[in-house]
């Protein structure tokens, strides 16, 4: 059999020439790095169990959440860990803690993610996630009652603003990191004011102060980068909810026309 032809090293500024894609110090060198990298727990996660759950979750959650509460339609490329892992087999093995994101989603909040240190959620501090007609405001409900605490709730947020296209700002979250660069013409913050979106943040800060230290308590936001953040400062976890979208928009479109529907029951995990 014919050896390879000989060709230079693809490491930058090796001269090298190889038969395969590194010269021998380069290859070594990579192949240290690489048995580097699998030694942490971190990497070790990403195996091929991971991979098939994986695509499990995908095949029934096949679009991007972040995208769809922006409006756009965009096919998810990965499962993101709503609140990051960074080791721990609980979070990384938690529904809850999963929702499908496509690439550019999962990157921004992935440089989010560098700003928040490690925490240990507690049991009965829940941030609930999700696209409207999930069931978040139903399960919040039911875990107020059986935990007897406060909840903080978007749509209660919407009413008490008295705005009609209510519908609409479902999708908005009360976290807007930008606040004050705070753009009226962006699909995020669409129809609402700068001072707004300040007094909502004021409103959900004055919240996670007054609740922080309490034993129980449950917030409801949309997105999950949103549920990531409150998360941290409420040294909680999180829960998103999902269902089949044929059924969602079905419950949507019942909604608007003030109809009622019996709930799904959603995918997410453990309450």
């Amino acid at each position: 059999m014919s050896e390879k032809p000989l060709q230079v090293c693809n490491e930058p500024g090796c001269n090298q020439l190889a038969r395969a894609y590194r010269c021998e110090q380069h290859s070594r060198e990579s192949n240290r790095s690489k048995s580097a990298r699998r030694a942490t727990g971190h990497e070790k996660a990403y195996n091929y169990k991971w991979g098939k759950a994986s695509k499990k979750y995908r095949k029934h959650n096949p679009l991007c959440v972040s995208c769809q509460l922006s409006g756009r339609t965009s096919a998810a490329s990965c499962v993101d860990h709503i609140i990051p892992h960074r080791g721990s087999d609980g979070l990384f093995w938690d529904k809850g803690n999963w929702c499908s994101l496509c690439w550019r989603c999962h990157s921004a909040k992935t440089r989010r993610e560098d700003s928040l240190s490690t925490w240990k959620p507690r049991e009965r501090m829940l941030v609930i996630c999700g696209l409207p007609a999930t069931g978040k405001t139903t399960l919040a409900r039911k875990l107020a009652s059986d935990w007897n605490c406060n909840v903080w709730d978007w749509d209660d947020v919407v009413r008490d603003a008295r705005r009609e296209d209510s519908d609409h700002c479902r999708t908005i979250d009360t976290f807007c990191p930008n606040v004050r660069q705070h753009d009226p013409r962006s699909a995020n913050t669409k129809g609402w004011t700068r001072a707004e979106w300040l007094d909502f943040e004021r409103q959900r800060n004055k919240w996670i102060a007054s609740n922080r230290d309490a034993s129980a308590a449950v917030a409801i936001v949309s997105r999950p980068e949103a549920a990531m953040e409150v998360a941290s400062r409420l040294v909680g976890r999180v829960r998103h909810l999902a269902c089949n979208e044929t059924t969602r928009l079905r419950r949507v479109a019942q909604r608007a026309c003030g109809g009622v529907d019996a709930d799904v029951p959603p995918r997410g995990g453990r309450a």
